[in-house]
Protein backbone atom coordinates (compact mmCIF):
# COMPACT_ATOMS: atom_id res chain seq x y z
CA UNK A 1 0.00 0.00 0.00
CA UNK A 2 0.87 3.72 -0.14
CA UNK A 3 -0.20 7.46 0.48
CA UNK A 4 0.47 10.50 -0.60
CA UNK A 5 1.50 13.24 1.53
CA UNK A 6 -1.32 15.75 -0.18
CA UNK A 7 -4.86 15.15 -2.76
CA UNK A 8 -3.83 18.53 -4.60
CA UNK A 9 -0.75 20.18 -5.67
CA UNK A 10 1.10 21.91 -8.21
CA UNK A 11 3.32 21.58 -10.89
CA UNK A 12 6.19 23.86 -9.52
CA UNK A 13 6.47 21.55 -5.98
CA UNK A 14 7.18 18.16 -4.78
CA UNK A 15 4.96 15.19 -3.98
CA UNK A 16 5.41 12.70 -1.61
CA UNK A 17 4.61 9.52 -2.07
CA UNK A 18 5.18 6.69 0.79
CA UNK A 19 4.63 2.59 0.64
CA UNK A 20 4.47 -0.10 2.88
CA UNK A 21 5.21 -3.93 2.84
CA UNK A 22 3.46 -6.25 4.80
CA UNK A 23 3.27 -9.72 5.22
CA UNK A 24 4.33 -12.93 7.32
CA UNK A 25 7.98 -12.84 7.09
CA UNK A 26 8.31 -10.30 4.82
CA UNK A 27 10.47 -6.80 5.97
CA UNK A 28 10.50 -3.89 4.17
CA UNK A 29 14.57 -3.57 4.66
CA UNK A 30 14.14 -7.02 1.69
CA UNK A 31 11.83 -5.27 -0.54
CA UNK A 32 12.25 -3.29 -3.85
CA UNK A 33 9.81 -0.48 -4.07
CA UNK A 34 9.09 0.39 -7.51
CA UNK A 35 6.98 3.74 -8.68
CA UNK A 36 4.92 3.93 -12.20
CA UNK A 37 2.43 6.66 -13.83
CA UNK A 38 -0.33 5.29 -15.33
CA UNK A 39 1.10 4.81 -18.73
CA UNK A 40 3.46 2.61 -16.72
CA UNK A 41 6.88 5.09 -17.12
CA UNK A 42 9.00 4.23 -13.90
CA UNK A 43 9.32 7.39 -11.71
CA UNK A 44 11.29 6.11 -9.02
CA UNK A 45 12.40 3.61 -6.85
CA UNK A 46 13.06 3.25 -2.91
CA UNK A 47 10.09 3.20 0.12
CA UNK A 48 9.54 6.60 -0.29
CA UNK A 49 9.00 9.01 -3.87
CA UNK A 50 9.19 12.59 -4.00
CA UNK A 51 8.39 13.68 -7.68
CA UNK A 52 7.10 16.97 -9.44
CA UNK A 53 4.08 15.79 -11.37
CA UNK A 54 2.68 17.95 -14.84
CA UNK A 55 -0.72 19.69 -14.32
CA UNK A 56 -3.55 17.01 -14.26
CA UNK A 57 -4.75 13.87 -12.11
CA UNK A 58 -2.43 11.14 -11.99
CA UNK A 59 -2.74 7.66 -11.28
CA UNK A 60 0.31 6.15 -9.36
CA UNK A 61 1.17 1.95 -9.14
CA UNK A 62 3.94 0.86 -6.38
CA UNK A 63 5.23 -2.22 -7.14
CA UNK A 64 6.44 -4.29 -4.48
CA UNK A 65 9.00 -7.34 -5.00
CA UNK A 66 9.86 -9.68 -2.21
CA UNK A 67 12.10 -13.05 -2.43
CA UNK A 68 11.07 -12.36 -6.50
CA UNK A 69 7.37 -12.43 -5.51
CA UNK A 70 5.76 -8.69 -6.91
CA UNK A 71 2.71 -7.39 -5.77
CA UNK A 72 1.13 -3.99 -7.34
CA UNK A 73 -1.20 -1.57 -6.04
CA UNK A 74 -2.72 1.33 -8.28
CA UNK A 75 -4.70 4.22 -7.29
CA UNK A 76 -6.46 6.24 -9.66
CA UNK A 77 -6.62 10.17 -9.28
CA UNK A 78 -4.18 9.75 -6.00
CA UNK A 79 -3.39 13.40 -6.43
CA UNK A 80 -4.37 16.49 -8.75
CA UNK A 81 -1.63 19.00 -9.73
CA UNK A 82 -2.32 22.56 -10.51
CA UNK A 83 -0.68 25.48 -12.62
CA UNK A 84 1.47 26.53 -9.96
CA UNK A 85 2.79 29.61 -11.78
CA UNK A 86 1.63 33.28 -10.42
CA UNK A 87 3.52 36.32 -12.79
CA UNK A 88 4.12 39.41 -11.79
CA UNK A 89 5.12 41.75 -15.38
CA UNK A 90 5.19 45.75 -15.18
CA UNK A 91 2.04 46.54 -17.67
CA UNK A 92 0.10 43.55 -17.58
CA UNK A 93 -3.51 43.34 -16.82
CA UNK A 94 -4.08 41.16 -13.71
CA UNK A 95 -6.86 38.85 -13.82
CA UNK A 96 -7.37 35.10 -12.02
CA UNK A 97 -5.19 32.88 -11.47
CA UNK A 98 -2.12 35.50 -12.85
CA UNK A 99 -0.62 32.14 -14.71
CA UNK A 100 0.73 34.44 -17.90
CA UNK A 101 2.71 37.49 -18.81
CA UNK A 102 -0.64 39.18 -20.03
CA UNK A 103 -2.39 38.88 -16.82
CA UNK A 104 0.04 39.45 -14.08
CA UNK A 105 -0.10 40.92 -11.05
CA UNK A 106 1.73 44.08 -11.37
CA UNK A 107 3.39 44.17 -8.20
CA UNK A 108 5.34 41.79 -6.23
CA UNK A 109 3.45 42.61 -2.84
CA UNK A 110 0.05 41.60 -4.12
CA UNK A 111 1.71 38.41 -5.84
CA UNK A 112 3.07 37.40 -2.53
CA UNK A 113 -0.27 37.33 -0.63
CA UNK A 114 -2.20 35.62 -3.33
CA UNK A 115 0.30 32.64 -3.37
CA UNK A 116 0.03 29.59 -1.72
CA UNK A 117 2.71 26.50 -0.41
CA UNK A 118 4.08 25.28 -2.89
CA UNK A 119 3.67 28.24 -5.74
CA UNK A 120 6.20 29.70 -7.14
CA UNK A 121 6.65 33.76 -8.39
CA UNK A 122 8.40 34.25 -11.80
CA UNK A 123 8.97 38.25 -11.69
CA UNK A 124 9.90 39.95 -14.73
CA UNK A 125 11.85 43.04 -15.78
CA UNK A 126 11.90 45.57 -14.81
CA UNK A 127 12.23 48.51 -11.63
CA UNK A 128 9.74 47.55 -9.19
CA UNK A 129 9.05 50.24 -6.99
CA UNK A 130 7.52 48.34 -4.11
CA UNK A 131 5.81 50.10 -1.27
CA UNK A 132 6.23 48.04 2.14
CA UNK A 133 7.98 45.18 3.54
CA UNK A 134 7.69 41.87 1.18
CA UNK A 135 7.27 38.93 3.65
CA UNK A 136 8.50 35.09 2.11
CA UNK A 137 6.71 33.43 5.19
CA UNK A 138 4.91 30.60 3.36
CA UNK A 139 6.44 27.46 0.97
CA UNK A 140 6.95 29.77 -1.96
CA UNK A 141 10.03 30.61 -4.36
CA UNK A 142 10.11 34.30 -5.95
CA UNK A 143 12.73 33.97 -8.75
CA UNK A 144 14.08 36.88 -10.92
CA UNK A 145 14.20 37.11 -14.71
CA UNK A 146 18.08 37.62 -13.02
CA UNK A 147 20.27 40.50 -11.24
CA UNK A 148 20.71 42.27 -14.21
CA UNK A 149 17.25 42.38 -15.72
CA UNK A 150 14.85 42.09 -12.44
CA UNK A 151 15.58 45.30 -9.44
CA UNK A 152 13.34 45.35 -6.13
CA UNK A 153 13.50 49.26 -5.36
CA UNK A 154 13.02 50.22 -1.86
CA UNK A 155 13.37 54.00 -2.18
CA UNK A 156 9.41 54.74 -2.73
CA UNK A 157 8.11 52.94 0.59
CA UNK A 158 5.26 54.06 2.49
CA UNK A 159 7.69 53.96 5.70
CA UNK A 160 11.30 55.45 4.83
CA UNK A 161 12.64 52.95 7.45
CA UNK A 162 11.38 49.68 6.51
CA UNK A 163 13.38 46.52 5.09
CA UNK A 164 12.92 45.27 1.94
CA UNK A 165 12.45 41.20 2.04
CA UNK A 166 11.75 39.92 5.13
CA UNK A 167 12.09 35.52 5.06
CA UNK A 168 11.20 33.02 7.68
CA UNK A 169 9.86 29.53 6.40
CA UNK A 170 12.75 26.84 5.76
CA UNK A 171 11.52 26.19 2.43
CA UNK A 172 11.14 29.98 1.37
CA UNK A 173 13.80 30.84 -1.99
CA UNK A 174 14.49 34.25 -3.23
CA UNK A 175 16.64 34.02 -6.16
CA UNK A 176 17.68 36.35 -8.83
CA UNK A 177 16.78 39.51 -8.69
CA UNK A 178 18.45 42.84 -7.40
CA UNK A 179 17.33 44.74 -3.86
CA UNK A 180 18.42 48.35 -3.69
CA UNK A 181 17.97 51.75 -1.72
CA UNK A 182 16.33 49.60 1.45
CA UNK A 183 16.81 51.60 4.80
CA UNK A 184 16.08 50.31 8.05
CA UNK A 185 16.66 50.36 11.63
CA UNK A 186 18.05 47.12 12.33
CA UNK A 187 18.25 44.08 11.33
CA UNK A 188 18.98 43.53 7.29
CA UNK A 189 18.31 46.54 5.41
CA UNK A 190 17.97 44.62 1.87
CA UNK A 191 17.07 41.31 3.42
CA UNK A 192 16.60 39.54 6.70
CA UNK A 193 15.71 35.77 7.53
CA UNK A 194 14.28 35.19 10.87
CA UNK A 195 14.33 32.00 12.78
CA UNK A 196 12.81 29.60 10.81
CA UNK A 197 14.82 30.30 7.76
CA UNK A 198 14.75 30.39 4.08
CA UNK A 199 17.36 30.41 1.36
CA UNK A 200 18.33 33.36 -0.45
CA UNK A 201 20.69 32.61 -4.03
CA UNK A 202 22.07 34.64 -6.84
CA UNK A 203 20.98 37.72 -5.50
CA UNK A 204 22.44 41.24 -5.92
CA UNK A 205 21.75 43.81 -2.30
CA UNK A 206 23.52 47.15 -2.88
CA UNK A 207 23.31 50.66 -2.11
CA UNK A 208 21.18 49.93 1.53
CA UNK A 209 21.18 51.76 4.69
CA UNK A 210 20.74 50.88 8.49
CA UNK A 211 20.62 53.37 11.23
CA UNK A 212 21.26 50.99 13.92
CA UNK A 213 22.56 47.71 14.25
CA UNK A 214 22.97 43.79 12.61
CA UNK A 215 23.36 44.54 9.22
CA UNK A 216 22.92 46.61 6.61
CA UNK A 217 22.85 44.38 3.44
CA UNK A 218 21.80 40.56 4.67
CA UNK A 219 20.95 39.83 8.16
CA UNK A 220 20.22 36.20 9.02
CA UNK A 221 18.70 35.10 12.49
CA UNK A 222 18.08 31.22 12.77
CA UNK A 223 18.38 28.74 15.63
CA UNK A 224 19.72 26.44 13.05
CA UNK A 225 21.17 25.84 9.62
CA UNK A 226 18.14 26.81 8.30
CA UNK A 227 19.62 30.35 7.25
CA UNK A 228 21.47 30.25 3.62
CA UNK A 229 22.97 33.04 1.62
CA UNK A 230 24.45 31.56 -1.62
CA UNK A 231 26.45 32.93 -5.23
CA UNK A 232 24.94 36.40 -3.80
CA UNK A 233 26.54 39.88 -3.98
CA UNK A 234 26.41 41.74 -1.44
CA UNK A 235 28.00 45.33 -2.17
CA UNK A 236 27.84 49.32 -1.02
CA UNK A 237 26.01 48.97 1.79
CA UNK A 238 26.15 51.78 5.38
CA UNK A 239 25.63 51.49 8.99
CA UNK A 240 24.70 54.31 11.31
CA UNK A 241 26.15 55.33 14.34
CA UNK A 242 24.58 53.01 16.67
CA UNK A 243 25.98 51.21 20.24
CA UNK A 244 27.02 47.70 19.88
CA UNK A 245 27.13 48.06 16.01
CA UNK A 246 27.88 45.03 13.92
CA UNK A 247 29.24 44.47 10.41
CA UNK A 248 27.81 47.04 7.69
CA UNK A 249 27.27 44.17 5.20
CA UNK A 250 26.33 40.82 7.01
CA UNK A 251 25.53 39.70 10.08
CA UNK A 252 25.01 36.20 11.09
CA UNK A 253 23.68 33.78 13.65
CA UNK A 254 23.93 29.89 12.76
CA UNK A 255 23.47 30.50 9.30
CA UNK A 256 25.56 30.35 6.25
CA UNK A 257 26.98 32.40 3.44
CA UNK A 258 28.83 30.42 0.58
CA UNK A 259 30.12 31.29 -2.33
CA UNK A 260 29.33 35.13 -2.37
CA UNK A 261 31.02 37.97 -2.95
CA UNK A 262 30.72 40.85 -0.53
CA UNK A 263 32.61 43.99 -1.56
CA UNK A 264 32.95 47.40 -1.05
CA UNK A 265 30.73 47.89 2.36
CA UNK A 266 31.09 50.62 4.72
CA UNK A 267 31.12 50.71 8.91
CA UNK A 268 32.44 54.04 9.98
CA UNK A 269 30.92 53.94 13.73
CA UNK A 270 32.69 50.40 15.04
CA UNK A 271 35.24 49.03 14.75
CA UNK A 272 33.77 45.87 13.35
CA UNK A 273 34.10 47.04 9.60
CA UNK A 274 31.60 46.97 6.55
CA UNK A 275 32.38 42.55 5.87
CA UNK A 276 30.79 39.87 7.81
CA UNK A 277 29.75 39.47 11.30
CA UNK A 278 29.29 35.90 12.02
CA UNK A 279 28.57 34.64 15.81
CA UNK A 280 27.84 31.19 17.50
CA UNK A 281 27.53 28.37 14.64
CA UNK A 282 27.22 30.59 11.45
CA UNK A 283 29.36 29.74 8.68
CA UNK A 284 31.39 31.89 5.66
CA UNK A 285 32.79 29.10 3.22
CA UNK A 286 34.16 30.04 -0.58
CA UNK A 287 33.30 33.91 0.05
CA UNK A 288 35.25 36.40 -1.47
CA UNK A 289 35.61 39.81 0.54
CA UNK A 290 37.53 42.77 -0.80
CA UNK A 291 37.75 46.64 -0.26
CA UNK A 292 35.38 47.17 3.30
CA UNK A 293 35.88 49.75 5.31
Amino acid sequence: DFEADRETGYDTDLVTFTGSAFGRGVSEDDCTFVWSDKDGRELGRGKELSVILPIGSHAITLTVTHDGVSASTTKPDVVTIADGRVFVELGATPTPPYNTKATAFTNILDAIDYAQDGMMILVGEGTFFEKDTLKLTKRVRLVGAGPDATVVDASKFTTAANRTFYINNAQSILSSLTVQKANANQYGAGIAIGTNGGTVSNCVVRNCYVGGHHGSGIAIYCNSDAGRVSHCVITNQTTGIYDNNYAGAVMMEKGRIDNSLVAYNSDPSSGYGGQITLQNSAVAENCTVVGNT
